[in-house]
Parts: C-alpha cells; sequence; structure tokens
C-alpha cells in the first residue's frame, strides 16, 4: 500500500519496528497462547467477547459490504464507507489501493474496479448481456477471478479476466457451473467447486490447468452436513490445507454455516469455528491467518463480529470487538 504523510525518517523508523516484531514472533506473525478461551470440542468451545491481545499486526486494509455500502480501512474499528462506489462481493487489491465489486443493478450484473488513489472507476469489458460475480484478486494483480454466466448458457463458469489486456478466457469446464474460485494467498494455485467436487488449478494465468480433483462428499463433517453453491474454498500454496464453509442442515433447513479445514494428504477435516455459528465469509491471508465473519445462529439479529485463526491457534479466536450489522462479504490485503 502507498504511505502518504510520512518523511523519510519515520517511514524508516517504522520499518525497523516491523522487522524487530517480525524476528521476536516468527513467521506466524502473532503472539497468541493456543487454547485460549476453547474447549476441545468444536461444537462446545467458548470464543472470548472481548479482543485478545497479541493479535496479528500487519498492514492490512479491510474491505466489505453492507446493503450495497461497501467500507474499508485498515482495521476494523476505523472503516469508512466509499461514498464513490456502491455494490456487492468486494474484493481488494493485495497492494490495497484497488477494489473489484459487483453492481448489482440495471440488469444484468457487471463487474468494476475502483482505484482509490486516482478515484478511478473502471467497468471491465465483459459482454453486456452477460452475469458475473464472485471478483477476486490474483496476488499478483495481474488477474480477476469471476463467476460469468454467458447469455444463452445456463451454467457458471469460472473464468479469468486480464485486468492490463481488458480480456478473459473461461477455465472451467463446459456442461457445469462452478462457483467461487479463490487464489491460494500467495498466487500458486486457484480453487473453485460444482457442489460435488473441488477443483484445483495451477494458477499461471490464460495457461492455469487442472492439477487435482477432490470430492465433496470429502468435505463433509457429518451426515447432516454439504457442499452449496455458497461455499468457498481456499487452498494453501504448497497444497496441503483447504479451508471451506460447509452448511449444517435441521430438516432441510441450514442451522449453520461452519469454517473448516481439509488435509489433502490424510483426507481429514477439522471445523475451525462452532456449530452455532454463521461462518458469512473467510481468507487466508500470506502470513497462514485466515480471517472469518461469524454470526451467533440462536440470535435474531444480524450482528457480525470478525474473527481470525492464527498458525499458533487451534481455532478462530475473536479478532475485533466491533459489531458489524448484516455484512455479506470481505476481502483483506496484506
Amino acid at each position: 500500500m502507498r504511505n502518504e504523510g510520512f518523511d523519510a525518517k519515520t517511514i524508516l523508523l517504522y520499518v525497523m519496528v516491523v522487522k524487530t516484531l517480525f524476528v521476536l514472533n516468527g513467521c506466524s506473525g502473532c503472539n497468541v497462547a493456543a487454547g485460549e478461551g476453547m474447549t476441545d470440542g468444536s461444537d462446545t468451545m467458548s470464543i472470548p467477547d472481548d479482543e485478545p491481545e497479541g493479535l496479528p499486526q500487519t498492514m492490512s486494509f479491510f474491505v466489505f459490504d453492507i446493503n450495497t455500502n461497501i467500507f474499508a480501512g485498515n482495521t476494523p474499528e476505523t472503516m469508512d464507507i466509499m461514498e464513490d462506489i456502491t455494490g456487492i462481493k468486494p474484493a481488494i487489491s493485495y497492494d490495497g489501493v484497488r477494489i473489484a465489486y459487483v453492481k448489482p443493478s440495471p440488469a444484468p450484473s457487471s463487474v468494476f474496479v475502483y482505484d482509490r488513489y486516482e478515484k478511478d472507476n473502471k467497468p471491465l469489458n465483459f459482454p453486456s448481456d452477460a452475469v458475473v460475480s464472485d471478483p477476486v484478486f490474483s496476488p499478483d494483480g495481474k488477474f480477476l477471478a469471476v463467476t460469468i454466466i454467458l447469455q444463452g448458457d445456463r451454467t457458471s463458469k469460472a473464468a479469468l479476466y486480464d485486468l492490463k489486456k481488458d480480456t478473459f478466457k473461461i477455465i472451467s469446464r463446459d456442461n457445469m457451473s462452478v462457483f467461487n474460485p479463490t487464489f491460494s494467498p500467495k498466487g500458486s494455485k486457484m480453487v473453485f467447486h460444482d457442489m460435488t467436487k473441488v477443483f484445483v488449478y495451477n494458477f499461471n494465468g490464460f495457461g492455469s490447468r487442472l492439477l487435482k480433483t477432490f470430492g465433496c462428499e470429502e468435505f463433509c463433517m457429518q451426515n447432516s452436513s454439504g457442499i452449496s453453491e455458497n461455499s468457498k474454498f481456499q487452498i494453501s500454496d504448497d497444497g496441503g490445507d483447504i479451508v471451506y464453509t460447509y452448511n449444517c442442515y435441521s430438516d432441510t433447513v441450514v442451522s449453520s454455516t461452519v469454517l473448516a479445514c481439509f488435509d489433502t494428504e490424510t483426507f481429514l477435516s477439522e471445523d475451525l469455528s462452532p456449530l452455532n455459528k454463521y461462518c458469512t465469509d473467510f481468507q487466508i491471508s500470506r502470513d497462514g491467518n485466515i480471517y472469518c465473519f461469524l454470526r451467533k445462529t440462536d440470535d435474531d439479529t444480524s450482528e457480525v463480529k470478525l474473527y481470525v485463526k492464527t498458525p499458533s491457534e487451534r481455532k478462530v479466536i475473536v479478532y475485533s470487538a466491533k459489531i458489524f450489522d448484516s455484512p455479506c462479504s470481505f476481502s483483506v490485503s496484506y
């Protein structure tokens, strides 16, 4: 991200402090005691209500949406509404400069990229009759991954959009609908699913190729759970872990949406969030932290808090005590 309003001496001092913290804390970027405020059972674990000490102190930039209003800021406590843009499903580039978002009306939906510094709001060059959603920046900032439904096609495809050349290419196979394409934190891989299978691709721009396929039944924790089109998957760069969300059902009604982690070697899954909370969105950061929005399932309100699962923790813990009203999705830069 750009630094504005600081002289060279101040910037140098900040860099020295960051390097010192990195050496002291190791590559996890935090120093939180494992297991604090929790029990071993994932369905009964206690999540602290107050903001704990030792949370990640990275140069993050968060963006999320509430009722088509887009908010952005360096911390959850300093989020400001973006007066120049409105939309849903916002994604932030890894340098924190550009925000991609969906403008749902007039139909069909379209995707824009907004430059926070230049105040430039650019529509992307998709067909005017296409329905495009779920934008996410590649870590190198050169591509957007999206899902797209073209006119006359009843299936949603995964596509890559070249932000420099203003062209796109569909990379998923024909005759199936896929959902929620994501990149690994450092951009070596990408993942999407069709509710029955999870597709892992190596990421090489328009030359991306399928590496491996997993059956979605491997990710379901119990008989009353399942993968829906709203489920999201994100893989680690070494391919060892896939973080994802799955639905728990009660009498065919979704009772909760749980954040979990799947080990691609052992084929074992572990819940990261309790069964009595909805996970509305999540993202893995480059330092291995997993950020997520959670709300209680037994609460009539739509109050949501931002949580984090650090490498030193087995489960999620509260990242910020700030309460948000009905946020839908979020993105974080590093």
